[in-house]
């Protein structure tokens, strides 16, 4: 007697580990997810986190206290930002001057 080998092809055989494992991650929830930010300035906010609250940091780009950040603020913020970090003011920041700004 002879022994039947099934063969499953290889992109049918992708296609059931693909859908087994997305059946076995749960959902997301995006506020869980550290990257997760709802606005561009929350985003800078937690990415410049250095021991300050959101609240400091929002005051600091908020500079004329509407309650709003508009995008000559926040870009003025992250330009003070470039400029205290780029010790020899060439424009650009070195590999160096970024272990300052995000310590590893």
């Amino acid at each position: 007697m002879l022994n039947r080998v099934k063969i499953i092809s290889v992109p049918s055989f992708l296609g059931v580990v693909i859908a087994i494992s997305i059946l076995a991650i749960g959902p997301v929830n995006a506020e869980q997810n550290p990257f997760h930010s709802n606005s561009l300035s929350e985003g800078m906010i937690l990415a410049d986190n250095h021991g300050h609250s959101k609240k400091e940091k929002f005051g600091k780009m908020d500079t004329n206290n509407d309650a709003v950040v508009s995008k000559d603020e926040f870009l003025t913020y992250a330009e003070n930002k470039f400029s205290k970090k780029d010790k020899d003011s060439d424009g650009v920041l070195t590999k160096e001057e970024m272990e300052v700004m995000v310590p590893r």
